[in-house]
């Protein structure tokens, strides 16, 4: 799941009838949710990261595996379908 912030910079002062000729700033910020369900035991794991490399989900996948967790659903995202990511599972 990818959570972000799209801020913009609008507000001025200035003084009344002055018509402002401002350039707005547009950032994006993403952070990146790696969440596991556990049904049978209750249990959630989840992992932020600040993309969705293949490296960076390698880190999480191995984390998972040494916290005990066997098996993992991907969608379609091309991170999960990378081959080194593949050979982790």
């Amino acid at each position: 799941m990818r959570l972000g912030l799209i801020s913009q910079v609008r507000k001025v002062w200035c003084s009344i009838g002055t018509k402002v000729i401002q350039k707005i700033q547009i950032s994006y910020k993403y952070l990146y949710l790696h969440l596991a369900v556990d049904g049978l035991n209750g249990t959630l794991h989840w992992e932020w990261a600040e993309n969705m490399k293949k490296e960076t989900v390698i880190k999480v996948v191995t984390a998972w595996q040494n916290a005990g967790i066997d098996v993992i659903i991907w969608d379609g995202a091309s991170s999960h379908r990378a081959h080194e990511v593949q050979k982790l599972e």
